[in-house]
């Protein structure tokens, strides 16, 4: 009996010390090398935090920000592993409403965004600075 609660407190204690209990400011980290810290609600991303990805999609890219049932959702920050990067509004997982993505070039569009989509100028006709008020301009 002794040896079962010591076994058991073993893995109680490993389980802390390795963030694998999904509690406030701890890191967690995913078997694909993909890590969180910030809050959690019912065992799911709510709330501030930062997430960076590991191996498969979206290796190396990182997000920072707002998150509600797991899914980005409210002001964030995402950046590629390529360096471009969108700083505005989520939600459901995708940019949605006001926001800047800055390509590596030096390029951005800052506008609305619906989907995850450009929401306004013909994306990728702007050869120049153009600026339709209330859309967005392309530089």
């Amino acid at each position: 009996m002794k040896h079962i609660l010591i076994l058991i407190s073993f893995f109680f204690l490993s389980s802390l010390l390795y963030g694998k209990t999904k509690k406030n400011g701890l890191l967690y980290t995913w078997k694909n090398g993909s890590t969180y810290v910030g809050e959690w609600k019912d065992d799911k991303k709510n709330g501030q935090g930062k997430y960076s990805y590991g191996k498969g999609k979206g290796e190396g890219d990182k997000y920072e920000g707002e998150w509600k049932d797991d899914k980005k959702h409210g002001k964030g920050k995402y950046i590629w592993s390529n360096g471009d990067k969108f700083v505005g509004e989520f939600e459901d997982d995708k940019p949605n409403g006001i926001g800047t993505y800055t390509f590596i070039s030096g390029g951005k569009y800052d506008g609305e965004w619906k989907d995850g989509r450009e929401n306004g100028m013909e994306y990728g006709l702007q050869l120049t600075e153009r600026s339709i008020p209330g859309i967005g301009k392309m530089e």
